[in-house]
């Protein structure tokens, strides 16, 4: 991902933050803090580290790749 994309990622996280459900708060909260390590997590993995499901991983990648 390219720098621009991954401010526009960390912008839009940032806009949506207040909607999200706890789980994708503080997915989102993992994401911003650890980006570095973020990306190269497996969905299951990141789940695991962040401590929410595997499908509201799936769910918030879906979500960004729709939009960046």
């Amino acid at each position: 991902m390219s720098e621009n994309s991954t401010n526009e990622l960390l912008i839009r996280m940032e806009e949506k933050y207040k909607k999200m459900s706890k789980g994708q708060k503080r997915l989102a909260d993992y994401v911003t803090e650890n980006y570095d390590k973020a990306v190269f997590l497996t969905a299951a993995r990141l789940g695991e580290v962040v401590g929410v499901s595997e499908s509201t991983v799936e769910i918030g990648r879906a979500s960004c790749r729709e939009r960046v």
